[in-house]
């Protein structure tokens, strides 16, 4: 229970400290009842959502869904690892890009800008450049999976 009160006094003092400036035109009894209202308002949070917590857990043999849980997060994980290393190689390869294909794919992918407006500031036709962008995917592609070949040997 020590780290409940440790965790709501830490709570109220930081909804405080985020008030900071009306506090300081606060005086006596109202300085008291503002300080008092607010651990009394963070306390009422604390265990409303604690209910709605307790509300949410099922109880019977059966059904444990907290066995299934660790199996469950290593795959998450797993996949997050798998995802993040992906976008390595991807950041990888754009980099080995020559500079108009990576100009094409940061406009257009990061900045998200129409064909019209990458054709006006790259200088081509509007009507060209999804040919370039499609050049510029599949050359980041091939240098990807030549990158995952060459880590496989």
């Amino acid at each position: 229970m020590t780290y409940y009160a440790e965790d709501l006094t830490n709570d109220a003092f930081i909804k405080l400290i985020e008030k900071i400036s009306l506090i300081r035109t606060l005086e006596g009894c109202r300085l008291a009842a503002y300080v008092v209202y607010t651990s009394r308002s963070v306390a009422i949070n604390f265990i409303k959502h604690r209910d709605v917590q307790q509300k949410h857990v099922y109880y019977g043999a059966k059904f444990d869904l907290a066995e299934k849980l660790p199996s469950l997060t290593d795959n998450i994980i797993e996949e997050r690892i798998i995802h993040q290393e992906e976008i390595t190689e991807l950041r990888d390869a754009i980099l080995k890009l020559p500079e108009k294909h990576k100009y094409l794919l940061y406009f257009k992918y990061i900045l998200e800008m129409n064909d019209r407006e990458i054709a006006n500031i790259l200088n081509i036709a509007p009507d060209s450049v999804r040919q370039y962008l499609t050049r510029a995917r599949r050359e980041a592609k091939e240098l990807m999976e030549k990158e995952m070949n060459q880590r496989a040997e």
